[in-house]
């Protein structure tokens, strides 16, 4: 039996016993209603707040993440949000996303495999281990850019990041296609396409 036929069976009680008792039924039933609703709205009170707080503690599991993929065109790189679990909000697991991403579209601009293998923080740098596919065909220009500013501005979204230094097989890269990257790489807004 629910809490709903409960109370109203209670109600029902109490009416024929003030019957028979030959007592003011109408002021006494009042009373006992009253007691009744205010019970209920607690009881529904609190399943509102449990609600509240399971749907807090939902939005706390997770976070919004922005990351930047090349265009299929190859003219810029363009902003993805994403919302993921609040643990995998990480730069290692954002620039994975992007290379998954990317590998997924009709040309790839990144070198199928490339991986990245670990992101520590120095600083405000990021400094971002990559496979050595990540090396593979960077001789062009524009594929070269795109894959920079793809894990460059997708990495500089993080909070406190403002650089990039690539590593690959341990080594930091000091050139990749006609980019100098002997100091870290700063966001490259220019190519990020609205």
């Amino acid at each position: 039996m629910n809490k709903w036929m409960r109370s109203a069976l209670s109600v029902m009680m109490i009416v024929s016993v003030f019957a028979v008792a030959g007592c003011d039924s109408q002021s006494a039933i009042g009373s006992e209603m009253n007691k009744i609703t205010a019970a209920v709205e607690q009881k529904t009170g609190l399943a509102k707040t449990d609600t509240a707080a399971k749907a807090q503690e939902q939005t706390d599991k997770t976070s919004q993440m922005l990351i930047y993929i090349p265009t299929e065109d190859g003219s810029g790189v363009r902003a993805q949000a994403m919302t993921v679990d609040t643990v995998k909000k990480t730069i290692k697991f954002a620039v994975s996303e992007v290379l998954r991403q990317d590998s997924e579209q009709k040309h790839p601009v990144f070198a199928k495999g490339t991986e990245v293998t670990n992101v520590t923080l120095d600083g405000s740098n990021a400094v971002i281990s990559l496979s050595k596919e990540f090396l593979t065909g960077a001789t062009s220009e524009l594929t070269a850019q795109l894959r920079l500013a793809a894990i460059v501005d997708t990495a500089t979204e993080f909070s406190g990041v403002k650089t990039v230094t690539f590593v690959v097989n341990g080594k930091p890269i000091k050139t990749y296609g006609s980019y100098d990257l002997s100091k870290p790489l700063s966001r490259m807004t220019n190519i990020i396409k609205k």
